[in-house]
Order: C-alpha cells, then structure tokens, then sequence
C-alpha cells in the first residue's frame, strides 16, 4: 500500500504545483456561512523598467491574497505585469467569473489619470508621449467591465495605485493621483486617497498606508462593506495627519458582508467621528420637544460621493465628503410650527396646520431660528448643504436611490405629477431609509450655505460648510411643482437670501445642534 501512497501524495503535490503556476491559490476551505461564491484579482507591480520602483507592493498582494483566501475567495495571483500579461490577466479573471457571484479586483502600484480615465501601469510602460498611455497602460474601466458583463451581484475594487506620476515628462497632460471612477451599479470602488490626490507607499513598514488598514478592516465578522471602509478612511485619514484620505465610489445596492456568522455580535455602523462624544439619539417626540419643535432624526456620520458628474452643471464635479453626527428634522417644518414661534403664517396655502410652511426665504428662516432658541434653549439651525444631501440619500442606510428613498416618485414624493398643484400633509409619502419623509418633493428646502460654482472643485471633504461670502443661497429637494429631473438627490438650485418672487415654493427642514 505504500506506494499507492505514495503515488497519490505526489499526485495532490503536482496539483497544488500547477495551480500556484497558474497564478490560482488554493483555498483548501468552505465558504462562510451566508457568502456566495467568491473570485478575486490580486496585482502587485513593484519592479518597473522605466519609473520609480516601489517598496511595498509585493508585501502588498501577497498579505491580501492570505487574507482574501481565507475569507473564502478563490484568488488569482499576479506581480510584475507587463502589458500583455496585464490585459491577459484581466481577460482570464472576466472569463472566470462567470462562474462566480462576487469578483472583486485588488491593485498595488503605479496608478494614473488622462483624459478622464484612470490607467494602471504595467512594469514595462514607457509612454513617449502622453498619447501612448492608453496603449501602454491598463485602462481600470478593462477590469470594470469584465465585471459588469459578468452580471455579478457584488463587483468590488480596491487599488492602492494613487501614487505620484512616474512619467514626470508627461506632467502637464497627467492628472495627479486618480480620477472618479465611472464605476457601473452594482460595484464599490475605493482608492487610497482620494480623486486627485497622491497616496503614502509608507517605506518603512510592510504595507502601503492603506494597505495596511484594509487588511487590519477586512477580516472583522458581521461588519458591512460600507461600516468597514469607513473605519479604513478614518485609520488611514488619522495616521496621515488628515494629509491621506482614501476615496470611496458607491454604486452598490444594499451591503456586502466579507464574514458572517461565528459568536461576534453584528456591531453597529460606525460614524467617522470628528471630535465629538456620542451622543444619545432622540428619534420621537417626547416631553424633551415643545409642541412647535420638528420631530428629529439622528443621522449617524460617515462618508459619501456628493453632487453628481452628469449634465446638471451645478452638481458637478462629484466629491467625497465625511460627515459627522448630527440631528435633522423627521418632517419639513409645519404651518403650525411656524405659526407658534413667529404669530403668522406666510404660505400661500392656508387652511392645512400640518402642511409644511412656504412662501418663506432665507432671511425670515433667521428670525425664526432665533425665537425658537430663545423659547427652546437650544440650538436649531439650516442643514449645511452636505448635511442635506446625505441625509436624503440615506445616510450609512443609502441604497443608492434616484430619489429621497426610492426611484419610483409616485410613492416617495409629492411632484408636479401628482400635487395636484398644491401642498399636502407633511409624511403622508414612504419615508427614506432614515426614516425621514419629503425630502424629495413637498417643498424645495433652504440650506445654509452661500452659493460659489467653484465650491466643489475645491470643497473641504471633512464637514464643508460652504462658501464663506456670495450673493445666492443653496434650495434643495424641489416641490409639489417640481419636475422628475428636478428631483434628483444630488439637484441644486440657487436663489438670493432675501427671495419674495418664488416663495410659494420654499420651506424649510432644521437640524438640532448636539
């Protein structure tokens, strides 16, 4: 019998042989329990020809191809692609994962923009002009794609690739770091730092900056992809002195667990948290509410893509921001709200207590913040427009929706198509995933921020609070005359402070100061 042994000993030995060749890692394990069949891409480009060789990437794949076996994927292992070997690559991971429900695609090394398109650099890239980068370079929207036509149900993408431009003689055509991806539904993209930005390859340890919080994050049980990579933002933003800030590109719908099951707890999602203690959320009304205050919400913190990249002009570019905790109106502020603060009731549709307030601009909002602290004794105030728009897209619970809590309308919204061309009860519409309702529709809402065109472009990610000066103020949400387009989470009007022409359109929704 020993021999027969033997034979099959050497047998297993040849196999695992040939599959390491191949690139494949063995997994040797099950799945856990309640994942789907997993295939991962892992690269890491270190020893290049002609730009800076980098310290880290090969500890880089080699650590996340551990970690991703062991949370059950099948993972394709590659260092030090040429170009050929690159597309090849990328080509054979699309064929795989065809057999799969989860790809996921994994870049350490050099990364850069051009002309809008984010390229990954093999090791044999020598561009002489900026021209040659699309033919000497990967595109990731290569990798994407084989994704998208895959029909997985979960497409993800990390890349540790937002390092400085290895072609210096290129600068003036190479945009700095990477740019937003054009990452299609159904997939999360992350970068080590954010859009334009460069990223820390952190010589002095094994892993990149980023790398290196990934696989601390990865392994935790019961923690949703979104809750994770905001605990990764906030461990990298933190050990870069705020320098590094990994962006973060959503367009999944609902959320992706990397291990479930044992005898961890699902914790619950983390806020980043800026400076803050946490406080105690107070979601309906009680004895701590005078009848004329809203009923709130609290809105737990953390980072997402804002404004948007298609034609409304003013919602351009898309940027990442990070939100801390804060408390907003469950409802828009009411007739009778208003009414008891400030002895009147402005709107044009009267008659209706629990309709929202309109016909009000932004000065006359100041006057009624300030009797309803002074009644109160505390600290009512107009979102920040990036308070605003997170909260209507759902905050941490976003699933991605068109609309303030669904992309049908009908159900969500009072619009021109269904208002009737008048204002209704405030929440008699679904509600959003925070449970808040009319956020889309009812009344166009004020914020607080002046409006600057060049704001985004240049918007602080942490806690922006708009422009300091400017002559117009931010309205968001559209109204009962609001058309679908109008509707978006992310559209943006503009109106000076001291608006009477258009007031039947205009409410407001406040925050609570914590």
């Amino acid at each position: 019998m020993k021999p027969l042994y033997l034979f099959l000993f050497l047998l297993l030995c040849s196999q695992q042989l040939n599959a390491q060749n191949k690139g494949m890692i063995p997994t040797g394990k099950q799945l856990p329990a309640g994942t789907e069949r997993r295939l991962a891409l892992v690269i890491g480009n270190k020893y290049y020809a002609y730009a800076g060789r980098l310290n880290n990437t090969h500890n880089d794949a080699d650590d996340m191809a551990k970690v991703l076996q062991n949370l059950g994927f099948d993972v394709i292992l590659k260092k030090d692609l040429s170009m050929i070997d690159f597309q090849k690559s990328i080509d054979d991971f699309g064929t795989k994962l065809g057999q799969y429900n989860v790809g996921l695609l994994y870049y350490s090394g050099h990364g850069i923009q051009y002309q809008g398109e984010n390229y990954l650099v093999p090791i044999d890239a020598k561009p002489n002009t900026v021209e040659d980068i699309e033919y000497t370079c990967v595109k990731l929207g290569r990798a994407m794609a084989k994704m998208e036509g895959a029909k997985l149900k979960v497409s993800l993408a990390f890349l540790d690739a937002c390092r400085n431009n290895p072609f210096p003689s290129s600068s003036r055509a190479v945009g700095q770091g990477l740019t937003i991806p054009n990452n299609p539904p159904g997939s999360f993209v992350v970068f080590s730092t954010r859009a334009g930005s460069t990223a820390d390859d952190n010589s002095s340890g094994r892993n990149g900056l980023f790398t290196s919080a990934l696989l601390q994050n990865l392994s935790q049980a019961n923690v949703g992809l979104r809750t994770m990579i905001d605990n990764v933002i906030e461990t990298v933003t933190q050990r870069s002195g705020n320098s590094q800030i990994p962006g973060r590109y959503d367009e999944l719908r609902g959320d992706f667990y990397f291990l479930v099951g044992g005898e961890s707890k699902p914790e619950q999602e983390k806020p980043i948290i800026i400076n803050r203690e946490e406080p105690s959320p107070i979601s309906k009304r009680s004895k701590k509410l005078f009848p004329y205050e809203p009923e709130i919400v609290f809105v737990r913190g953390g980072t997402f893509n804002m404004g948007s990249n298609d034609d409304n002009l003013l919602a351009k570019p898309m940027h990442q921001v990070i939100l801390s905790d804060y408390y907003i109106g469950k409802y828009e502020v009411t007739q009778e709200q208003w009414k008891a603060v400030m002895g009147n009731n402005p709107s044009e549709f009267k008659g209706c207590p629990t309709c929202p307030v309109n016909n009000v601009n932004w000065n006359d909002i100041q006057k009624y913040l300030q009797k309803l602290n002074a009644l109160t004794g505390k600290i009512y105030r107009l979102p920040t427009e990036a308070e605003w728009e997170y909260a209507a897209r759902g905050g941490s619970k976003s699933k991605g929706f068109i609309y303030s809590g669904g992309d049908d309308i009908e159900n969500i919204a009072w619009w021109y198509g269904n208002s009737n061309h008048q204002t209704h009860p405030v929440g008699q519409k679904k509600p959003n995933e925070l449970g808040i309702y009319d956020m889309t529709g009812s009344q166009a809402e004020w914020c607080n921020d002046w409006f600057d065109e060049n704001y985004y472009k240049n918007s602080p990610s942490i806690n922006p609070k708009g422009p300091n000066e400017g002559t117009h103020r931010i309205v968001r949400g559209a109204s009962w005359r609001g058309l679908k387009d109008d509707s978006r989470v992310y559209y943006r009007e503009v109106l000076p402070p001291n608006n009477t022409s258009y007031g039947v359109d205009y409410g407001l929704r406040i925050v609570l100061e914590h």
